[in-house]
Formats: C-alpha cells, sequence, structure tokens
C-alpha cells in the first residue's frame, strides 16, 4: 500500500514537473522492501537452526548447529500501572542462546503473547533444551 501511494505521488509529480531524484529514490526502496524475506528454519533432520534474511533471491542465511543451542528463553517485558503498582505485560521476545551468540527469534506485543508462548514451548521440546522464563 505504501508503495503504490508512493507511485501515485511520484506520478503526480511527474505530471507536475516537480523534482524526481528523491521521489525516485524512496520508491525504488518501497518497491525492494516488498521482496524482503525473513524466517527461521528448524530442522531436526539436518540437527541445525537456518536464520535467512535478504531481498528476493539475496538472501543470507546463518545456520547454527542444535548442539551448540544452550537454551530458548522466552522473556517477558513488564510495565507497571496505576497507584497500586500491578504488572502487565506489555511485550514479549523469543530469544535463542546460542554458544555464538543471541539471537530473538520473533517479538510480540498484545494478544499475540500466548501465541508465542506456545510456540517456544514447542521449540524447546523439539530442541530438547529447558525453556527460561524471565520477566523484565
Amino acid at each position: 500500500l505504501v508503495f503504490l501511494l508512493l507511485a501515485g505521488v511520484f506520478v503526480y509529480n511527474v505530471i507536475n514537473h516537480n523534482s524526481l531524484l528523491i521521489n525516485s529514490f524512496f520508491l525504488i526502496l518501497i518497491f525492494l522492501a516488498c521482496f524482503y524475506r525473513e524466517y527461521w528454519y528448524f530442522s531436526t533432520k539436518d540437527q541445525s537452526i537456518t536464520f535467512a534474511f535478504g531481498i528476493a533471491y539475496w538472501i543470507k542465511k546463518v545456520e547454527i548447529p542444535i548442539e551448540n543451542i544452550n537454551a530458548i528463553k522466552f522473556v517477558k517485558i513488564l510495565k507497571k500501572q496505576g497507584k497500586t503498582k500491578t504488572e502487565k505485560v506489555v511485550s514479549a521476545q523469543l530469544i535463542l542462546t546460542a554458544t555464538e551468540k543471541d539471537a530473538v527469534i520473533d517479538s510480540v506485543v498484545g494478544k499475540k503473547i500466548s501465541t508465542l508462548e506456545k510456540t517456544a514451548i514447542e521449540i524447546a521440546q523439539i530442541l530438547g533444551v529447558e525453556l527460561e522464563y524471565i520477566s523484565i
């Protein structure tokens, strides 16, 4: 939708003979963003986890052997509200802890937190590691 909106602005500027350099840059940038991909692939057959990201066919893949996984962390980010200082979960992150470095698999807000927690439990079971719960 953003691409179509910017394309409309681009056409308007062409008709009115306005400067097209900045519009062309953003039009091309947003067009390329339409082809951006990012995913995690967990393979028990290959005993590896693959993180891939990139535009169209230019994708960078990072492979992590399952044996290098130390833990899966489910991090709840809390916010204190009201005079009683009750805590409310405002967002959550699913973090993969490997020997190389930590990686955020997903980050959600609102009602999607329970779905992310179910996913975290499934991933921990598949990898055979314990799921760590952390509240911040």
